[in-house]
């Protein structure tokens, strides 16, 4: 019995280390199993990690690109607008100088024909002038030669007092021959008294001829005056509209903006204009 005891408790031994073997393995390959699922979740976790940086870095780099692109496409916008402004501003400096030049060649026309008129009235004038001189010479010698017939009617008349030899001669030619010298004698009266004035109202008239050429001149001289001070100020006030408007279209740029290189305005800078300022030319119209 001793030894079917033992050889049974032996056989439960050999039994119990078979299980305990059997449960070290299974734990082994349990925690070895373990281990190759932890080492497989680290190597998952490691390439996923990888791969989210990647796919960070690509996200980065995409939206650096987009924005390099919108930024250049801007700066092309920019540029394209700059060079628009550029070209109005250019246009509208260009109409500027056609404008101030046509009215600057209009000023001279209505100048020339101001000038033209004004030479005419003073040669109208002249002209009357002279003709009212040729009157005046004219009736001068009229009345010299009527103080001249009345002379020699006077010088006739002593010599028919004295007592000539006409006894050849009837008294009806007598008394007619007088009569022909009265009636003369009296023409040239009344054409000296004519004379006299016509030469009174010719130097009237002269007179005023000289006063009115004399107010035109004067009134010719305010009006230039005038104009010339009304040009100028229309100047000044067109160079401070011009100022006003040049500032208030230069665009603001903020500044924290970023802007592309400013471009050269070399290209764009208006031509000085040759021939002096509008106020010189204001004030030489006005000498003139």
């Amino acid at each position: 019995k001793k030894q079917a005891e033992a050889a049974r408790l032996e056989e439960e031994e050999a039994v119990r280390r078979k299980q305990v073997e059997a449960a070290r393995e299974m734990e082994q390959e349990v925690m070895s199993r373990r281990q190759v699922e932890v080492e497989a979740l680290r190597k998952w976790q490691i390439e996923s990690t990888r791969l989210q940086r990647e796919e960070d870095e690509k996200r980065k780099k995409e939206i650096a690109r987009k924005r390099e692109a919108e930024a250049a496409f801007n700066a092309l916008i920019e540029d394209h607008a700059e060079k628009k402004r550029a070209e109005a501003e250019a246009a509208r400096r260009r109409a500027k100088a056609d404008a101030a030049l046509k009215k600057r060649e209009e000023e001279a026309k209505a100048r020339r024909k101001r000038e033209e008129q004004l030479r005419w009235q003073r040669a109208e004038a002249t002209r009357k002038q002279e003709d009212e001189a040729k009157r005046l010479r004219e009736a001068q010698r009229a009345k010299e030669q009527a103080d001249h017939l009345r002379r020699l009617e006077n010088a006739r008349g002593s010599l028919e007092e004295e007592p000539q030899p006409f006894e050849l001669m009837s008294v009806a030619a007598a008394s007619s021959r007088k009569d022909e010298e009265v009636r003369k004698r009296q023409e040239a009266e009344r054409r000296a008294a004519n004379l006299e004035a016509q030469e009174v109202a010719a130097r009237a008239r002269l007179a005023a001829a000289a006063q009115k050429v004399a107010a035109q001149k004067e009134a010719a001289q305010r009006e230039a005056q005038r104009r010339a001070a009304k040009e100028k100020q229309r100047a000044k006030e067109r160079a401070a509209q011009e100022a006003m408007a040049q500032a208030a279209e230069e665009p603001m740029v903020p500044e924290h903006a970023v802007r592309p290189s400013p471009r050269p305005q070399a290209d764009i800078a208006p031509k000085k204009r040759q021939g002096g300022s509008e106020d010189g030319a204001i004030e030489r119209l006005g000498k003139s």
